[in-house]
């Protein structure tokens, strides 16, 4: 994941406004939570992702 940005969704909907400065520990929180769960699904996609490529090269 490359961004760093927080948005409150309720107050700003049009996500104009980056409230991450303010909020490190929830962005923190967030990533830790997004790598772990990323981290979770990597062996299935990897497999799927290789399946579906040999599909697509050795038909």
């Amino acid at each position: 994941m490359e961004g760093k940005e927080l948005n409150d969704i309720k107050a700003d909907p049009g996500q104009k406004n980056d409230i991450a400065a303010g909020h490190p520990e929830v962005v923190e929180k967030l990533l830790g939570d997004y790598e772990t769960s990323w981290t979770s699904l990597e062996p299935a996609t990897e497999h799927n992702f290789t399946k579906v490529l040999s599909v697509l090269h050795f038909p």
